[in-house]
Formats: structure tokens, C-alpha cells, sequence
């Protein structure tokens, strides 16, 4: 989520007193009130605050999100003609490819699943999702999104390269989680 060349986060659960330790640190430890990183942090902090509500939001949900995707992409594939991009979707793949070439992978990416929110059934935005969250290293949702674009278009003839992808970015995940349980 942050520019590690720039800033950091720092968490830590506390069980006995239930809750979470935010600290937001530049690369020299400086904690953001001392940081020369200031703005940052700040848009880090603003980030963090957008992903903790939608995580609120997602708990609050009466249904499965997936079983419903998957039923949308069923009927989304029986479709003669795809409907066309809404136009708030399409703003924020506007968002997206302008962060993109600002080199701001995070609020691309964030872009991309605000865009798939409003529109779930949108294949580019998944596999685009997909790379981004690849890239920055969220190797789970990466593959999640790959799954959804696969979903959507199960005959795409680059299917089993994004099926290897998948695998790889499951491997990475796994093999990350278990370097973490080790330490």
C-alpha cells in the first residue's frame, strides 16, 4: 500500500488490550511526524482509513461476494452482446491508466477495484487488477483477480499462462506466509 522507498508501516496486535498498533515510519525509522515524508503518510494514513471501511463494509455483507460473482459471470457469459462499461467504471479506469502512468501502481490498483465494485463482470479490469496486485506483491489477490478474469473469460486464449500465473502467485503467497510463521 505505501511507497516503501519512502514510507512504511509498522503494526502490531495487541491480544490483551484488543487492538492495533498503527505507526507509519520513513526508511530511516523516523516515525511521519519527524519524517520529511510527511505528505505521504498523511495519503498513507487516508488509504489505510479507505481499506479498514471497506473491509467494515465487506463484513457487513448478508451474502457471499464470490458465490454472487459467480453467479453474475455465469450469466454475464450467456450474454449474446457484453454490455458496454458503465460510466463510473469507466472513470475509474480513466483514474487508473492516468495513475499508471504517473507510476502510482497502489492508486491504480485501487482505481481498478473501485471500477470492478461498480462493474464486476469487466474481464480487463480483473486481469488488470491482477497484474498490479502481482506486482505489488499482494500475490492472494493477485491470484483471486486472475481467478475472476478467468471466470469471465474461461476460453481466452491466454488461459493457461494465466492459470500458470495464478499457480506462481500462490506459491509466492504461500511460500511468504511460511517465511513469516518462521521468523
Amino acid at each position: 500500500m505505501v511507497d516503501d522507498k519512502k514510507s512504511w508501516l509498522l503494526t502490531n496486535f495487541n491480544a490483551k488490550k484488543k487492538r492495533a498498533d498503527i505507526v507509519f515510519r520513513d526508511v530511516q525509522g523516523h516515525e511521519c511526524w519527524q519524517a520529511p515524508y510527511r505528505d505521504e503518510c498523511k495519503n498513507a494514513t487516508a488509504q489505510l482509513v479507505d481499506v479498514l471501511t471497506s473491509l467494515h463494509i465487506y463484513s457487513l455483507m448478508p451474502t457471499k461476494p464470490y458465490e454472487d460473482f459467480h453467479q453474475q459471470a455465469v450469466a454475464w457469459r450467456a450474454l449474446a452482446e457484453k454490455p458496454a462499461l458503465p460510466d463510473a467504471a469507466r472513470v475509474y479506469r480513466l483514474m487508473a491508466e492516468d495513475a499508471i502512468k504517473n507510476k502510482k501502481p497502489e492508486a491504480a490498483l485501487s482505481y481498478y477495484e473501485q471500477a470492478l465494485e461498480t462493474f464486476p463482470t469487466w474481464p480487463e479490469g480483473w486481469f488488470n487488477a491482477a497484474l498490479l496486485a502481482g506486482e505489488l506483491g499482494f500475490n492472494n489477490d493477485a491470484a483471486g483477480n486472475m481467478q475472476n478474469y478467468l471466470e469471465l473469460t474461461p476460453d481466452v486464449k491466454d488461459a493457461q499462462v494465466s492459470r500458470d500465473q495464478i499457480d506462481i502467485w500462490r506459491f509466492k503467497a504461500k511460500s511468504g506466509a511460511a517465511a513469516q510463521l518462521t521468523q
